[in-house]
């Protein structure tokens, strides 16, 4: 696990390289002095894992912050696949909110949270996620043993832009796609939402669940 103890850490990759990719067992990141930040041509953070054990220490498959994250691409797609945590958030875990924002399209696929909640994010505040103008969203195949089988958030979740499709995620208590302690906000202007095969372990449809 890598600690980045400065209150910004922008850019895991180097800006000059273009493109930021996180990838690979192991590559678990931990900013514990504030936000966390990446902003790069496309991102792409994918098949990382914290090892096993429970609680915070082994939350966040890729990414984790002790304030917010932030992910910025200012060309391509920010795809974020294949990473588990042993705990919460498959691949993102913040104590602050959680910002992605693509000049294109945004995929979270195939994350896990193998013993807690949001099997791709999640977040103690909001959830904001937009793609570039004519990009999609996908959130699909995410899991978590808990609650929020793709993003769990203990405050709201927006997701707005382009076609969004929200299928295939699995949550063990509640919330088969999203659980949120507050508003789930969904807008596509430029497309449809879809919602399909979002369920709970015992196969009941469930495509999100709000709290409070």
């Amino acid at each position: 696990m890598t600690v980045i103890e400065s209150m910004k850490a922008r850019g895991i990759i180097p800006r000059a390289a273009l493109y930021a990719r996180l990838q690979g067992s192991g590559s678990h990141v931990y900013a514990s002095g504030g936000d966390l930040t990446i902003e790069a041509a496309s991102i792409t953070v994918e098949n990382n894992t914290t090892g096993t054990g429970a609680g915070d220490d082994f939350s966040g498959g890729a990414l984790r912050s002790s304030a917010s994250i932030y992910l910025t691409s200012t060309e391509g797609d920010i795809v974020i696949a294949g990473n588990t945590a042993d705990y919460s958030g498959g691949a993102l875990y913040a104590e602050g909110g959680v910002e992605i924002a693509s000049s294109q399209n945004v995929s979270l696929t195939g994350n896990t949270a193998e013993l807690g909640d949001g099997g791709a994010i999640y977040s103690l505040e909001d959830v904001v996620i937009t793609p570039g103008e004519g990009g999609a969203v996908s959130i699909s195949d995410n899991k978590a043993e808990l609650y929020g089988g793709a993003i769990y958030s203990a405050g709201s979740v927006s997701l707005s832009g382009g076609p969004m499709e929200i299928s295939g995620n699995t949550a063990g208590s509640g919330g088969g796609a999203i659980y949120a302690e507050g508003d789930v906000n969904i807008s596509a202007d430029a497309g449809d939402i879809i919602f399909s095969g979002n369920q709970l372990a015992d196969g009941t449809a469930n495509d999100f669940e709000l709290w409070g």
